[in-house]
């Protein structure tokens, strides 16, 4: 499957893109559909599952700087994750490198989830009708890789900060993909609640997943913040920096913001993020702004978007 973004769709796009001049440090809650498809023992199995929302923590849809071109706003690198059953206590996370297109707000990226991944899909199902209940499906796979297509667009909000959402797959164009999800090779488990990762507790499998095809047919995501703002100015200084200090140790389901690296502490390795994030996209503090939207969708050119007396 192949996802294909219309050249007249970005060009709709293009006018609202272009009120932004930098997409880099921001954060979005995102929502993701989910297909699996493929061959097991002969027989097909097709899952899918509609948009429903990822879970808000570090690593859902986070857009920065490319390391190896930090201060081009064209290069981002997008981290974000695969969606997970409830019993999952692992990610597949990805850092997907690639571009983004001021003038028609067109996000281009692609990369891979390196190393062995057990990954609890959001789906239950009766394998063919062998079990007498749905099961917990998990899949194995190796080097997963995903390849994003996406469009970024500005509306004017509430406030003087605009409204920026992303959209791909079905929510631009029906019949179109928002991501390919590369699971060659890939081995699938049913698995009863309660068992974790524990695979010898699998029900049925695991089994070999012939011609697989997995896929992001739809994503939706809403501006939430500026990555690393913690005092909420929506400016990225280094007065952040000093309250990323006070926050050292582990943190809780509710208090994750400081947690840059997504590792489930805030410690030397999320300061080192800051201080880097700082240097490529990060702003002083100017007394007096011009009026008007100036930057980006949050703080990421240099300047704020909120407009100071």
């Amino acid at each position: 499957m192949r996802a294909i973004l219309l050249g007249t769709l970005l060009l709709a796009a293009a006018p609202a893109a272009a009120q932004v001049s930098d997409i880099r440090g921001l954060t979005f809650d995102a929502s993701f559909a989910l297909l699996l498809d493929g061959t097991v023992l002969d027989q097909h199995l097709r899952l899918e599952q509609e948009l429903t929302p990822l879970t808000t923590l570090p690593h859902t849809f986070d857009v920065l700087p490319d390391p190896d071109a930090p201060k081009d706003p064209a290069r981002i690198v997008l981290r974000t994750r695969l969606p997970q059953g409830s019993e999952d206590p692992f990610q597949v996370r990805f850092e997907l490198a690639g571009t983004w297109d001021a003038g028609t707000g067109a996000i281009d990226v692609a990369g891979s989830a390196p190393g062995v991944h057990f990954w609890q899909t959001p789906f239950e199902d009766d394998a063919f009708g062998l079990m007498a209940v749905p099961k917990l499906v998990w899949l194995e796979m190796r080097d997963p890789e995903l390849v994003l297509h996406a469009v970024v667009a500005a509306w004017p909000g509430d406030t003087q900060i605009p409204a920026l959402s992303i959209s791909g797959g079905a929510a631009l164009l029906p019949e179109t993909l928002a991501a390919e999800l590369e699971i060659t090779g890939s081995r699938v488990y049913w698995m009863p609640h309660g068992a974790g990762d524990d695979k010898s507790q699998a029900t049925l499998g695991p089994y070999t997943l012939d011609e697989a095809t997995a896929a992001i047919p739809e994503l939706q995501a809403q501006l939430l913040e500026v990555f690393g703002d913690m005092n909420d100015d929506l400016l990225l200084t280094q007065a952040d920096l000093i309250m990323l200090h006070k926050m050292l140790g582990p943190t809780t389901a509710e208090d994750y913001e400081g947690d840059l690296v997504a590792d489930g502490v805030v410690d030397m390795l999320d300061l080192q993020f800051l201080q880097w994030l700082l240097r490529a996209i990060g702003t002083e503090l100017d007394p007096i702004v011009e009026p008007g939207l100036i930057g980006s969708a949050g703080k990421t050119a240099g300047k704020p978007l909120v407009n100071k007396p």
